[in-house]
C-alpha cells in the first residue's frame, strides 16, 4: 500500500487519509425508523429460519434437502424483503413474507403461534416507526424553519 505525499514531502497521517477519503464518498442515505425495525424483525426471522429448518428436518417433517434448500429460499427471501424495505411498497413485502411463517403451522402446530407473533411484532414495528418517521419529519420542518428564521433575522 503507498503512502500518498504531500508536496512539503512530510507522510500523510492515517487520520488526515480517512478524512480525504470520506469526503469523496457520497452521504449515507438517511434510514427511517421504520426501515430501522423492520429489519430488526426480519434479521431475526432470518435466524429463525435456520432453527425451524433444522426442527422440520429433525421431526422428519420435511426431508434434508427440502429442509436445506427451503430454508435457504426463505433467508434469500428475507434478505431481498430487507434491502426493499427502503421503498414505500417494501414493507408489504416484508408483510406478505409473514405469510410464510405462519404457514409452517400446517407442518410443526407451534409454527402457527410463532409466525402470528411475529406478524404481531412487524405489525406493531411497522405502525410505531411510521409514527417515528412523522414526528422525526415535523422536528426536522420545524429545525430548518428556525434555521432560516435565524439565517434572515442575520442579515
Amino acid at each position: 500500500m503507498t503512502q500518498h505525499v504531500p508536496e512539503d514531502d512530510t507522510p500523510m497521517s492515517s487520520a488526515s487519509h480517512q478524512q480525504q477519503q470520506s469526503r469523496l464518498r457520497a452521504p449515507r442515505r438517511r434510514r427511517g425508523a421504520t426501515e430501522s425495525l423492520l429489519s430488526v424483525v426480519l434479521g431475526l426471522e432470518m435466524m429463525l429460519v435456520f432453527f425451524v429448518a433444522l426442527v422440520f428436518y429433525g421431526l422428519r417433517k420435511l426431508e434434508p434437502l427440502q429442509a436445506l434448500f427451503g430454508g435457504i429460499l426463505v433467508v434469500v427471501l428475507l434478505v431481498i424483503a430487507t434491502r426493499m424495505l427502503r421503498y414505500t411498497w417494501g414493507p408489504w413485502v416484508g408483510a406478505a413474507l409473514q405469510l410464510i411463517f405462519i404457514a409452517c403451522g400446517f407442518l410443526e402446530p407451534i409454527m402457527f403461534l410463532i409466525g402470528v407473533g411475529f406478524a404481531a411484532m412487524y405489525g406493531y414495528y411497522f405502525a410505531k416507526g411510521r409514527q417515528l418517521d412523522r414526528r422525526n419529519e415535523r422536528f426536522r420542518a420545524r429545525l430548518e424553519s428556525e434555521r432560516a428564521d435565524a439565517e434572515t433575522e442575520g442579515e
